[in-house]
């Protein structure tokens, strides 16, 4: 239960800590400061903003002093209780309020928690690339993973995959840093630590695959697959989400662009979603609209099917005949996604997916290739 005013109403967008005067929370018995961001949907509930954080002053066992997520580390762990009888109640120094109790909404999140990309990638202009939007405070946690030299052994036995995988990672446009080969890193205990930990297969000892576990501050990455010598083939380009615990940054945007192939060459990233709860999802799957920015051999008509455990979640051909096509329009703007030429075969749609495995396959129509982007936008509900 939570407090509302006598009246039966209550304002949208509250923001205590926005306006002038001292807002406090009572949480369950312990006093909490600055506890920004209760929102209310309607006059019957309300549910906290997950984006936003707050500074919280308690001696309970399950909540920490000092800034933490209001959303991920409070509403986790009643979640974990089971408690359905805690309360809120909102007060001024300067007045007095009455609130009657309604229902609170306790909202769950999920979110993307890996990309794993396997395709060919061709020396010269054909590299496999995968970008991220990191969004949110403070460093999200990541592990990248070039790897070939590893996939060519027991108990994968994949022929045709490069030799000797680097990556070269930039942010914001801007050249950030190279990595190469994860034996002779730093740490590659703590590598294999990390790897085990988030359900990573190992890299064999002595191999000259390519990772680094690094956090990141927000912004826009592009990690770029490149081999030593020049060559070209196979390799998988991974990323993982490292949070251990709760983290108020995410990956909002992850992508993949590589040459589609035909037969068993086509496009294949691997996603997976962590939570507890539906996710909206803009995917693309984009080749016309790319020679804009300037690349070519492009798939002039790209295709797509989400999959899970094998059954088709949903598919699209062209985006412009997504049955929603306004909403299609303005989740793209809202996300930040640049806009698709009106003309193009491009395809996109937008999917409300459980926290899950999925397989995303893009091909051309009619066994068509060329280089294609393929998109996943995180869409607010």
């Amino acid at each position: 239960m939570v407090a509302r005013p006598a009246n039966n109403t209550l304002a949208r967008n509250i923001h205590p800590c926005g306006r002038p005067v001292g807002w406090t929370f009572l949480v369950l018995g312990f006093l909490v400061s600055c506890a920004t961001g209760l929102i209310a949907q309607d006059p019957q509930s309300a549910n906290y903003n997950s984006e936003t954080s707050s500074s919280w002053e308690t001696d309970s066992e399950w909540l920490h002093a000092g800034d933490i997520d209001l959303y991920n580390t409070t509403l986790k762990h009643l979640r974990e209780q089971n408690r359905t009888d805690w309360s809120i109640t909102l007060s001024q120094s300067f007045m007095d309020i009455d609130y009657e109790p309604f229902e609170l909404s306790v909202l769950p999140i999920s979110r993307f928690s890996n990309l794993s990309t396997r395709a060919k990638s061709i020396a010269g202009g054909g590299e496999l690339v995968t970008g991220f939007v990191v969004e949110g405070t403070g460093k999200l946690p990541l592990l990248l993973r070039a790897v070939a030299p590893t996939l060519a052994g027991a108990p994968f036995n994949l022929a045709g995959t490069i030799s000797d995988p680097t990556l070269r990672l930039s942010f914001n446009q801007d050249f950030l840093e190279s990595y190469d080969n994860w034996g002779e890193t730093s740490d590659p205990v703590n590598l294999s630590v990390a790897a085990q930990r988030i359900g990573a297969f190992p890299l064999n000892s002595g191999s000259l695959d390519t990772a680094a576990l690094r956090e990141y501050a927000p912004g826009v990455y592009t990690a770029r697959l490149e081999e030593k010598q020049g060559e070209s083939g196979i390799a998988l380009l991974e990323l993982y989400d490292a949070t251990e615990g709760q983290s108020s940054a995410q990956l909002t945007n992850i992508s993949s662009r590589a040459v589609v192939g035909s037969g068993d060459d086509v496009l294949v990233p691997g996603v997976v979603i962590a939570g507890d709860a539906l996710l909206r999802v803009l995917i693309r799957a984009v080749g016309p609209t790319l020679t804009t920015y300037g690349v070519t051999n492009v798939l002039a008509d790209p295709q797509f099917s989400v999959l899970r455990d094998g059954e088709t979640v949903g598919s699209n051909n062209d985006w412009k005949l997504f049955p929603r096509r306004d909403e299609l329009v303005a989740a793209s703007n809202g996300a930040g996604a640049f806009a698709l030429e009106e003309d193009s075969k491009d395809a996109a749609a937008i999917l409300t997916l459980e926290p899950g495995v999925y397989t995303v396959l893009v091909s051309g129509v009619g066994d068509t290739t060329g280089q294609a982007l393929v998109e996943l936008y995180k869409l607010k509900n």
